[in-house]
């Protein structure tokens, strides 16, 4: 199979020959489909068809829209909104990065219990709205259990970790694991209170 350079001459006058024949490559898997069952309209496109095929659009959309992505995306315009410092990373890189310090992205990194797509969240250890706030940083972002980040809200670890486990049905981590779970200097330190109930 050929890979064309998508602005080549050769690359162009293919296109225009399959479109002749209703037929269209994808710039993703380089796969040659028919237009009418495997492609969508886009303004954009060429000849007003979009330059992936449907099941390439839905793979990329799922990575992209994964919760992950969204979430970072807002989590670094809410910190430039807030004037603090606002990192981009990509999910890839937060995931490498977890992986090295010892996070495991499927275990909340607060109560411990297992994550799924639908309940994990990213959670920012110093909160955004915090004054001294270490912004959207990979340092400062963490899985959550979805349910303790809606708890959270605004309060620092240390307070809402306090009324997390007493609320009813909230089982205590170890405080042990909790303090290597953060890797942001200073989030865990006794003179501002502790973890320990």
């Amino acid at each position: 199979m050929t890979v064309y350079n998508g602005r080549s001459k050769a690359f162009r006058a293919e296109r225009l020959r399959l479109f002749e024949e209703g037929k269209r490559r994808c710039i993703t898997c380089h796969r040659v489909k028919r237009i009418a069952t495997c492609y969508t309209t886009s303004v954009r496109g060429a000849n007003g068809i979009n330059g992936q095929c449907n099941h390439c659009r839905r793979s990329s959309h799922r990575k992209r829209y994964s919760g992950l992505y969204e979430a970072l995306r807002d989590g670094e315009r809410r910190a430039r909104k807030a004037g603090l410092r606002a990192d981009h990373f990509s999910p890839g890189e937060l995931m490498d990065y977890w992986r090295s310090v010892g996070i495991d992205p499927w275990v909340c990194a607060v109560t411990g219990e297992q994550l799924t797509q639908a309940t994990r969240n990213v959670d920012h250890v110093q909160p955004l709205d915090a004054p001294d706030s270490a912004g959207h940083t990979i340092t400062n972002v963490v899985p959550v259990l979805a349910e303790y980040n809606r708890w959270k809200g605004s309060k620092s670890v240390v307070e809402a970790l306090a009324s997390w486990w007493d609320a009813p049905g909230n089982d205590p981590k170890d405080p042990e694991g909790i303090e290597g779970a953060f890797v942001i200097e200073g989030w865990f330190e006794p003179e501002r209170g502790s973890v320990e109930r």
